[in-house]
């Protein structure tokens, strides 16, 4: 194989870099959920896969003629390698998946298609002596645990032979696809390569159903899902366009800037955004143990993140420890309300005191070991009134803080009664935050509006424009099962 790329020489922005893997596993997810209403309507396996990178070259195909920029010879000097890439990492990998959907539950084929990541780590450390650390195999493990929890295997499932030889055969494919796609080629950008492992994969699967090794079965008929039947062809363009076209550039894009170790973890999330596919398109719930799994693998993906981010900036630390904390609450409450069918749940003032001491610990921590050398901890501004500040009285400070802990906390809480108000609310709050977090950490603009400097503030944008997002699609999940008829 090629020589491999070194993680700790992954190139451009971090951020960027995340946010395109996040959104290929998000449009990844979405494959197993459309495909399963067109196998179950009578399509083969090597059927939709073929339409599927058909379509999805074609949709590529004015992007990457765009991106050669008529440097042609790069397809051909990198001819062998675009053919392994299309035929193994693109086709393989979805049609040894959808194959193994058809012997076995979906929740095993996950699983097993999913040790990908370790994988990785695995010929990094064989291949190129990258020793993995610590945190990652904490990560690693936190990932398997929750992804045993999510797919919910503790209730069993069939294991069929031939299943799990096809799932082993997708997580070599997909090994495969964040080995390759993470070296940079300065020749071949991200959508040209792209275009042409989909258009090599098409290929490849094209001449092995003419020969007739694999089966082509396709039907008319209307594939069902849970808000009901739709036409055939519907379920196909979304699977080129949205989990073949624009997953794959964005998943390539990922893995130039992440490396190939970072990108597969966060692929992980795949698994989760497939459950909640699985949830809204075929109606299969996810019970409590695979919300727990969900956390789990947040958690295992942070985990791993950390490796590759500046850890010793202080408000995203302090921010992850309190959405830690005030989530671990959350996690309680729910667990005692559907597990231990308690319908109050945690108890108010367990509540009060689990805040207030997040609260006293966080305001102590900030005042004593002060975030910025610009301000004082004690410091807040005042809306409206440029370079103006109230000084709080230290020893009314610790209260404070608690007071705004305990405060933000139940407000979320009491506007949780209607469907999508704490999340629009939160939303609001979490982008206004997130404007100023980024006009209080750039020098400039905290100059121009008379606002105090914070050094480094502005990562906080980061954080919660991530918040935002969840909140947005925890709102569309439930406002798209309202519509549908079923109850949120």
């Amino acid at each position: 194989m090629a020589v491999m790329t070194d993680d700790r020489h992954a190139e451009t922005p971090l951020r960027t870099g995340l946010l395109f893997a996040l959104a290929s596993a998000t449009a990844f997810g979405l494959s197993g959920s459309l495909a399963r209403g067109l196998l179950d309507a009578g399509w083969s396996a090597g059927a939709i896969v073929l339409v599927r990178l058909s379509l999805g070259a074609l949709v590529v195909a004015p992007l990457a003629v765009r991106a050669l920029r008529g440097r042609w010879g790069a397809l051909r000097r990198r001819s062998g390698f675009i053919l392994l890439f299309g035929a193994l990492p693109v086709a393989g990998a979805q049609f040894g998946y959808f194959s193994a959907v058809q012997r076995m539950d979906v929740g095993p084929a996950l699983l097993i298609e999913y040790t990908a990541p370790a994988a990785v780590v695995v010929w990094l450390w064989l291949r190129h002596g990258e020793r993995p650390r610590t945190l990652t195999v904490t990560g690693a493990g936190l990932a398997a645990v929750g992804l045993v929890l999510v797919l919910d295997l503790l209730s069993g499932a069939d294991l069929a032979p031939l299943g799990v030889f096809w799932a082993l055969f997708a997580m070599v494919g997909a090994a495969t696809y964040f080995v390759l796609a993470a070296k940079p080629r300065p020749d071949l950008p991200p959508v040209a390569l792209a275009g042409a492992g989909l258009t090599a994969g098409a290929l490849v699967l094209g001449a092995l159903g003419i020969v007739g090794l694999l089966p082509m079965d396709t039907s008319t008929a209307s594939p069902s899902y849970a808000l009901g039947g739709v036409p055939w062809w519907l379920p196909l363009v979304g699977l080129g366009v949205i989990t073949a076209g624009f997953a794959y550039c964005t998943g390539i894009a990922a893995s130039r800037r992440l490396g190939s170790r970072l990108s597969s973890f966060v692929a992980l999330l795949e698994v989760v955004a497939g459950v909640t596919f699985a949830w809204l398109l075929l109606d299969q719930l996810p019970g409590p143990l695979q919300l727990v799994g969900g956390m789990l693998i947040i958690l295992s993906c942070v985990l791993s993140s950390f490796l590759w981010c500046d850890v010793a900036n202080k408000y995203v630390i302090i921010s992850v420890v309190v959405l830690i904390w005030l989530g671990a609450l959350g996690f309680l409450d729910d667990y005692l309300k559907v597990v231990r069918r308690r319908p109050e749940g945690l108890v108010g003032r367990y509540k009060l005191i689990g805040q207030g001491a997040l609260g006293a610990l966080l305001g102590a921590y900030i005042l004593f070991y002060p975030l910025s050398s610009t301000a004082a901890p004690n410091w807040t501004g005042v809306p409206f009134f440029a370079r103006t500040h109230l000084v709080i009285p230290a020893m009314l400070y610790i209260p404070w803080v608690m007071f705004i802990m305990m405060g933000t906390s139940n407000a979320v809480n009491l506007s949780d009664g209607l469907d999508g108000l704490a999340a629009g609310l939160t939303s609001i709050a979490a982008s206004t935050f997130g404007i100023f977090a980024y006009l209080i950490g750039n020098t400039k603009f905290a100059t121009y509006l008379g606002i105090t400097y914070l050094a480094g503030a502005g990562e906080l944008t980061v954080f919660l424009v991530a918040l935002v997002g969840a909140l947005l699609g925890t709102a569309a999940v439930g406002a798209i099962r309202i519509a549908g008829g079923a109850r949120p």
